[in-house]
């Protein structure tokens, strides 16, 4: 399991799906960015609730932050037209990133869904979260908006967090 203070996995290329194109990117292709990346399935009911508070967060933050990114980690072993339906369903329009394979999961070590990260600018883990929280509130995003204000921290000033919906 990857913890506070860690770096997360750089090499890895993986496929986005974003407004109906294909790309491949790498975690290092975010360098210098704020980076949220949560773990998600189309099937799980809390990351169902969880995304239009996701939605709210990223249309805000991104708007005043050319420096931040939201990627979500969809691990649904089916067919894309099935994320594709429900990014569209719910008017999803940050990059979703599809782990069909379960290649990010287990790179990731990631225990359950949904389960976020926040990056700092330096690639180091700020916050992990386990569970659904509701990301439109200003209590959860703190740490994103100190990294985006402040820069990174010294890593041992990071903590982890349980989600509190």
């Amino acid at each position: 399991m990857l913890r506070i203070n860690e770096t997360l996995p750089e090499g890895l290329s993986v496929e986005v799906y974003h407004n109906n194109q294909i790309k491949k990117v790498k975690l290092s292709d975010y360098k210098g960015k704020v980076v949220f990346i949560n773990f998600w399935a189309t099937w799980c009911k809390p990351c169902e609730e969880e995304m239009p508070s996701m939605q709210i967060m990223y249309e805000a933050v991104k708007k005043n932050f050319q420096n931040f990114e939201l990627l979500a980690v969809s691990i649904d072993s089916k067919e894309p037209s099935v994320v594709e339906s429900f990014a569209r369903k719910y008017g999803l329009t940050f990059p979703i990133l599809h782990d069909k394979k379960g290649k990010i999961k287990e790179i990731y070590k990631t225990t359950g869904v949904p389960e976020s990260f926040i990056v700092d600018q330096n690639g180091i883990i700020a916050e992990k979260v386990w569970g659904p929280r509701n990301w439109s509130r200003q209590d959860s995003v703190n740490a994103i908006m100190e990294l985006l204000k402040n820069g990174p921290s010294s890593p041992d000033k990071y903590k982890q967090k349980k989600a509190a919906y």
